[in-house]
């Protein structure tokens, strides 16, 4: 446990004390039940708002004023058919059902930066919650299994007998050695950049148009950080449901094998882990992964 998180926590009452505009964020909930309406869903997590702010470190991908211009107007967007969502920690919330852990990150996080990101987050009002997507980790230890349990299946119902086209990095291989796209209909990749894929959003945003057309999909999952966040918001003209996806696969997988440390999941990329990536013993896994990609950008 680091020092700066500590001191972070004790901090946090001072600067919660002294914050008046405290952003209003809508449950689990009723962010699921936007989803089911057929709503997309953008996800502002630390790493969009710092981006955002222009103050990203070592991170996948570097800081950028194109980024920052685009992240802005996804920020404060008024389609009423795009969800756009920040973590509940942001509404100053005395986080009595996150873990430990997590708790102590937060807390650092909101006494170093709030204040700098003030100015972003009071542009609006409410937000939906973007622990949509981490349903399980950081409520694994105060939450009951059944209740994280029906936000999978949730999702799980979303794409049930549906076409799926998937944006992800090279090494994310959403759904891949699980059964949470075992019910879809189809399923079809695009494979992004693992790096600074913003840079190359132009010609991720020309071929996903493309296979639209081409394969018509019902849903697009995009998970590819940042860029996500981006593409959700310009590809709202579809009239097609488009999820920033984030990191809810490794966090299905923490959730089936019942993990209390953020360990590695073989196979796919996972940046909280110690060793990030571990690749499948059993290359028979990737078989099917590879018949689905249907184009690479890098």
């Amino acid at each position: 446990m680091s020092i700066k998180r500590i001191i972070g926590s004790k901090l946090y009452p001072v600067v919660s004390m002294l914050t008046f505009h405290k952003p209003k964020v809508l449950s689990i909930n009723e962010t699921l039940n936007g989803l089911k309406n057929g709503k997309s869903l953008t996800r502002f997590g630390d790493g969009e708002l710092l981006a955002m702010s222009n103050q990203l470190k070592d991170s996948f991908q570097d800081n950028d004023r194109h980024l920052i211009i685009e992240l802005k107007k996804v920020f404060t967007s008024t389609d009423p058919k795009l969800m756009v969502a920040i973590a509940d920690t942001f509404a100053f919330g005395n986080m009595k059902d996150i873990n430990k852990e997590d708790q102590l990150f937060w807390r650092a996080f909101l006494v170093k930066h709030w204040f700098k990101l003030l100015s972003i987050i009071s542009t609006r009002t409410v937000y939906y919650d973007a622990f949509v997507t981490r349903p399980y980790f950081i409520f694994s230890k105060n939450i009951n299994r059944e209740n994280i349990e029906k936000v999978f299946n949730c999702f799980k119902d979303l794409w049930h007998g549906k076409k799926v086209l998937i944006i992800e990095g090279k090494y994310s291989r959403f759904g891949v050695g699980d059964d949470l796209l075992s019910g879809c209909n189809e399923v079809y990749r695009i494979i992004g950049p693992a790096r600074n894929a913003y840079n190359q959003i132009d010609r991720l945003e020309k071929n996903i148009r493309k296979y639209v057309k081409t394969l018509k999909p019902q849903i697009i999952l995009i998970s590819l950080g940042q860029t996500a966040t981006v593409l959700t918001w310009r590809l709202r003209d579809l009239n097609i449901q488009v999820i920033d996806i984030g990191h809810l696969d490794v966090e299905y997988n923490w959730y089936l094998e019942k993990a209390t440390t953020k360990t590695s999941v073989p196979g796919k990329w996972v940046n909280e882990a110690s060793k990030p990536f571990i690749e499948f013993e059993d290359e028979r896994k990737l078989e099917k992964y590879k018949s689905e990609i249907i184009n690479i950008v890098d």
